[in-house]
C-alpha cells in the first residue's frame, strides 16, 4: 500500500516500502530476515499447523487482557485487539476484535524501529508505550497501545502488540472528551513511544507518569500491566513454536501469510468490474454550538487488481471533527478486511498491499497536528468507513458472482455518551467515568437477498458486544428502565434493514446531585446508515434529556415505562456535539443507529412485511405508509396494497413535479443478456455506448458514459420524514442547513434507485456507475 500526500513532521508514520524502512533502522539493531526461496520451501502442513498457532495466540491475548483489566470498555464490550507482525512491522495475524484499532499499528512500528533503535535503544524484553495517533497504534489519545519486540539468538525476531481503549486519559472533560476543544492540547496529551518496559522490567518511573494523567488511575494502571501480560505471554508463545519448528520456518510462514492473503485478494478484484465509484457523507457540527455540516468524499478506482481510495475535496479540518491519517486508514482497514476478505485469513500486511490512499493534508479526514482528534475513531473515522463500505458495495453489486456480499451501510456511526460524577450509593463518595456502551448492539446493513441482522453488534468490532445491563447498574449508579429494539428502526427497503435499539437510565435512588454528560453523534441529520440501490437509510441517532420526569428513580413504580410519553416531564434534545447535565429527577434516552434498507421498499414481499408487523420489527403506519402494505385482521389485503401501491408511487412523481401524463411507459428494450449494475438498473450492450434501463420496466434512461443517464431520472427533494418514522423530524435543531429526503426515481415504473437524507446542496451521483470499457 502507498499513500499519496506531501511530508510531514517527524512525529508522523507513513507507510513505506520495506527496502526504504531498512534504511532508516540503526545498524546495530539486528534482524532476522528469511529470503523468498525459504518462504516457498515451506511444506503445506507445517504452514497450516504454524498459521493456526499464530491464529490461536492471538485470540489466547484477548482472554489474557480481558482477565486483567478492571475495565468495562475490555471485559464487556471488546474494544481492544492484538496483532502478530514481522521484525519490520507488517501485521502478519490480527484479532478479531475492533479492527479499527489494528489499522494503524504496523506505521507505530516502523517509526519505533526509525526513532528509538539508535536511542534508547530496542532490546530484549523491552515494550514500548504509545497512544499518539500521529505516529499510529491507535486512531485517538484514549487508543493506548503496548508494542513489544521479539527476539531470538539476539536478532530481532518480529512484534506482538496489544492495544485498547481507556476510560480516561485526562483532558479538560471526563473521558478526555471535550466538545468545545479548539486543539489537542484540550484532549488527552499525545505520547510518542516510551520504553515502559525495560528487559522484561516494568519501568515504575514511567508508569507512574502515565496513570497521573488519569482520572481514573486504577483502571488505566490495571489496563497497562493486562496489555503488558498479553504481549508477554505471546512472546513466550511465539518462541516456543520456534523452539519447536526452527527461526527460518516460523519467519517463511509469516512471510507467506502475508503473500497468500495479498495474492487471495488481488484474485478476488480480478474477478470485479473495472470502474470508480463515488460516495459523500457528512460530519455535523464541529464543536459546541457549531451549527455546519462538513462534507467527506471517496472515490474509488479498481483496476485489474489494485484499489485507490481517493478523498481529495474532503472538507478541512476544524473544531473536534478531524482525524490524522491512522484514523482514515483504520477506517479503510476496518471495511476492507470484513467485506472483501471475509473468507481470506487476515494477515493485514498482505491484504494493505492492495490499495493505496490518495488525500490532501490538513482535512477532517487527514488532520495535522495540533487538530483535535479526540472525537476520530467514531467521527471521520467512521464516517470515512461508511463511504468505503458505500463504494465497495456499489462495486460488488455490479458483479453477479459476488453480489451475495454486498451489504448496505451497518451502525450509522457510534453514539457516544460520557456520563461522570460521584457514586454515592451506600454512603459511599467515589468518582466515576462511564462511556454507555449499549449502543454496540447496532443494527447491521440490509443485503441483496436477506434482511440486516437486527441489533447485530458492529461491523468494525466482530466480537463486540453489548454490556449486561445489570453489570452497568452494579459498576455506576444507573438504573435502567429499559434497553430494547425499537420499531420501524431499520431502514426500509426490499430487504429491511437491521434494527437498532434504545435505552433509558435513571439515576440511583441513592444519588442527590447531578451527573455530567458528553454527547457526540453524527447521523442525527444526514443519516451515515445510508441504503443501497433506493433502499431508505436507517433511524436517525437521537439523544434525549427528560427533564422533572413525574416518578423519579422509579419510586412506587410498579410497571416498566412504555415509552418517553409515559415518563411526563420536558423534553430536552441534547445537539450532535456538547455537554449537559443529568439530575435526579431526570432520564436519559439513547436511540443509536440501524442498519440501511436494501432496494425499493414498494419491492418487498407484502407476507415478509406483514411478519414484521407481527413481530413489531414494523409499525402497521409505516406498512402502509412505507411499503405500501394494507394489513387486514393480520392477513395481507391483496387489493388494498396494489392499490396502495400505486398511490404511493403517483406521489412520487407528484414530488417531483410530473403528473401523471408525464410519466413515460415503460417495456422499451430487451433486457436479455444485458448486464447487472444493481437491483433495479442493468447495462445494455450496445457497442461503443453502453446503455442503462431499468430492470423493473424495460425503461431506456440513456447512456452509461460519465452518468449521464441519471439526468433522466426523477428527482424529488421532500421533507426528510418523507424517507419514514425512523427520520429526525426538525433538522433545525441541528443545524442551519436545509436538510431534504432526496430519490431519483425510474421515469417508467417510478421504482426507486437512490433515497438519501441529505443537504439540498449535495452533489448528483454523477460518477456513480463509471464503469471502464
Amino acid at each position: 500500500m502507498k499513500t499519496t500526500i506531501p511530508g510531514s513532521d517527524v512525529f508522523t508514520s507513513r507507510p513505506m516500502p520495506r527496502a526504504e524502512l531498512m534504511k532508516l533502522i540503526s545498524p546495530s539493531l539486528p534482524l532476522h530476515q528469511v529470503d523468498d526461496e525459504t518462504v516457498e520451501e515451506v511444506d503445506a502442513l507445517t504452514y497450516e499447523v504454524v498459521r493456526h498457532r499464530l491464529w490461536a495466540i492471538t485470540q489466547e491475548m484477548g482472554e489474557t487482557l480481558r482477565r486483567m483489566s478492571g475495565s468495562h470498555v475490555v471485559t464487556e464490550s471488546n474494544d481492544f485487539n492484538f496483532s502478530i507482525c514481522d521484525e519490520l512491522g507488517e501485521q502478519v495475524q490480527v484479532g478479531t476484535y475492533n479492527i479499527g484499532l489494528i489499522g494503524s499499528m504496523d506505521l507505530a512500528i516502523y517509526w519505533t524501529l526509525q526513532h528509538r533503535s539508535e536511542n534508547p535503544g530496542i532490546e530484549e524484553g523491552d515494550m514500548f508505550l504509545c497512544n499518539d495517533p500521529w505516529i499510529g497504534g491507535g486512531l485517538h489519545q484514549n487508543d493506548a497501545a503496548i508494542l513489544a519486540p521479539i527476539f531470538h539468538e539476539g536478532r530481532l525476531f518480529g512484534w506482538t502488540t496489544a492495544i485498547a481503549h481507556q476510560v480516561d486519559l485526562g483532558g479538560q472533560r471526563p473521558g478526555s472528551f471535550s466538545p468545545s476543544a479548539h486543539d489537542v492540547f484540550a484532549e488527552a496529551i499525545p505520547t510518542p513511544p516510551l520504553k515502559v518496559v525495560r528487559r522484561g522490567v516494568l519501568q515504575q518511573d514511567v508508569a507512574d507518569a502515565w496513570v497521573r494523567r488519569s482520572r481514573l488511575p486504577h483502571l488505566v494502571g490495571l489496563d497497562l500491566r493486562a496489555k503488558v501480560a498479553a504481549n508477554k505471554n505471546a512472546c513466550e508463545r511465539i518462541l516456543r513454536l520456534v523452539s519447536k519448528y526452527g527461526a527460518d520456518t516460523v519467519k517463511a510462514v509469516m512471510r507467506r501469510m502475508m503473500n497468500d492473503a495479498e495474492i487471495r485478494l488481488r484474485a478476488k478484484l480480478k474477478g470485479l468490474p473495472d470502474g470508480t465509484w463515488t460516495a459523500v457523507g457528512y460530519q455535523e457540527q464541529s464543536g459546541t454550538g457549531d451549527r455546519g455540516l462538513y462534507p467527506i468524499k471517496v472515490a474509488l478506482t479498481k483496476k485489474i487488481d489494485k484499489l485507490t481510495f481517493d478523498f481529495r475535496g474532503t472538507a478541512g479540518q476544524t473544531g473536534i471533527i478531524n482525524c490524522p491519517y491512522s484514523g482514515l486508514r483504520a477506517g479503510i482497514v476496518f471495511t476492507v478486511l470484513p467485506l472483501l476478505a471475509g473468507d481470506i485469513p487476515w494477515a493485514a500486511g498482505g491484504l494493505m498491499r492492495c490499495f493505496e490512499i490518495v488525500t490532501d493534508e490538513d482535512t477532517i479526514t487527514n488532520a495535522s497536528f495540533p487538530a483535535a482528534v479526540g472525537k476520530a475513531p467514531f467521527g471521520p473515522a467512521w464516517g470515512a468507513g461508511n463511504l468505503v463500505a458505500e463504494v465497495l458495495a456499489k462495486m460488488l453489486d455490479a458483479e453477479p458472482t459476488h453480489r451475495r456480499d454486498v451489504q448496505s451501510i451497518c451502525n450509522g456511526t457510534t453514539d457516544l455518551c460520557v456520563v461522570s460524577g460521584v457514586d454515592l450509593r451506600g454512603g459511599g463518595s467515589k468518582g466515576f467515568v462511564s462511556p454507555i456502551f449499549d449502543m454496540m448492539a447496532g443494527g447491521y446493513g440490509a443485503q441483496v437477498h436477506h434482511d440486516g441482522v437486527d441489533t447485530g453488534g458492529r461491523l468494525i468490532i466482530p466480537a463486540a458486544r453489548a454490556p449486561d445491563v445489570e453489570m452497568t447498574e452494579y459498576l455506576y449508579p444507573l438504573v435502567a428502565l429499559w434497553r430494547r429494539e425499537e420499531t420501524d428502526s431499520g431502514g426500509p427497503g426490499r430487504q429491511r434493514g437491521g434494527m437498532s435499539g434504545s435505552v433509558c437510565y435513571v439515576q440511583h435512588p441513592d444519588q442527590h446531585d447531578s451527573m455530567s454528560l458528553v454527547v457526540s453523534g453524527t447521523g442525527k441529520v444526514a443519516n451515515q446508515n445510508v441504503g443501497l440501490a433506493g433502499g431508505y437509510p436507517g433511524n436517525s441517532q437521537l439523544d434525549l434529556v427528560v427533564r422533572g420526569i413525574d416518578v423519579p428513580q422509579l419510586a412506587g413504580a410498579t410497571r416498566i415505562p412504555a415509552g418517553l410519553e409515559e415518563l411526563g416531564g420536558e423534553i430536552e434534545v441534547l445537539p450532535c456535539e456538547g455537554e449537559a447535565t443529568f439530575g435526579p429527577g431526570d432520564a436519559l434516552y439513547l436511540h443509536w443507529q440501524s442498519g440501511g434498507g436494501y432496494g425499493d421498499p414498494l419491492l418487498r414481499s407484502p407476507e415478509s412485511v406483514r411478519d414484521d408487523v407481527l413481530q413489531v420489527r414494523v409499525s402497521r403506519q409505516a406498512a402502509r405508509d412505507v411499503y405500501g402494505v394494507v394489513l387486514d385482521d393480520g392477513k395481507v389485503d391483496l387489493e388494498a396494497t396494489a392499490a396502495t401501491r400505486r398511490t404511493l408511487r403517483a406521489q412520487r412523481a407528484e414530488r417531483s413535479g410530473l403528473s401523471a401524463a408525464d410519466v413515460v411507459a415503460g417495456g422499451h428494450v430487451d433486457l436479455s443478456g444485458a448486464r447487472v449494475l444493481d437491483d433495479n438498473l442493468v447495462v445494455l450492450d450496445s457497442g461503443d455506448a453502453p446503455a442503462v434501463a431499468c430492470t423493473h420496466c424495460g425503461t431506456e434512461l440513456g447512456a452509461l458514459a460519465d452518468g449521464a443517464f441519471l439526468t433522466t431520472l426523477v428527482q424529488s427533494d421532500s421533507a426528510p420524514t418523507a424517507g419514514g418514522p425512523q427520520i429526525w423530524h426538525d433538522p433545525s435543531v441541528y443545524t442551519d442547513e436545509d436538510v431534504v429526503f432526496r430519490q431519483l426515481c425510474c421515469p417508467g415504473c417510478l421504482t426507486a434507485v437512490y433515497s438519501r437524507v441529505v443537504p439540498v446542496g449535495h452533489p448528483l451521483p454523477d460518477d456513480v456507475y463509471r464503469l471502464f470499457a
